[in-house]
């Protein structure tokens, strides 16, 4: 009896660590899909940066509408930062401020370069 015991406690955990994994890829997938809904804004802002551009080329005047959409890039550019910040904590990663290796949030020492890692 104490063999199944232990089995059933062994499938039990196994079962909960699959659940708990899951949870975590599907929250990675939802952040890589807003990143990519967020490069689609960044493309269409380019697309009306360039429009904006070649009218005041066209014109000979400086374009304010040109400065909006660059303030706009701007923040969704920081809001993707945000999104691979997320998707690291979710991964249990950090990145080494020297080299940019992808190491555990246990490491104190990036074991590529060296460098102590600060929390």
């Amino acid at each position: 009896m104490s063999f199944l015991k232990n089995f059933g406690k062994s499938v039990d955990s196994a079962v909960k660590k699959t659940v708990e994994r899951s949870k975590d890829l599907s929250e990675i997938a939802r952040l890589n899909s807003d990143i990519v809904k967020l490069k689609a804004k960044i493309e269409m802002e380019y697309s009306e940066i360039g429009e904006n551009a070649y009218k005041a080329y066209s014109e000979g005047v400086e374009n304010v509408k040109m400065s909006e959409s660059l303030e706009i890039i701007k923040d969704l550019f920081a809001q993707i930062e945000e999104k691979k910040e997320e998707i690291l904590v979710v991964k249990g990663i950090t990145i080494c401020p020297q080299c940019g290796a992808e190491l555990d949030m246990i490491c104190v020492y990036c074991g590529t370069c060296g460098t102590k890692i600060d929390r």
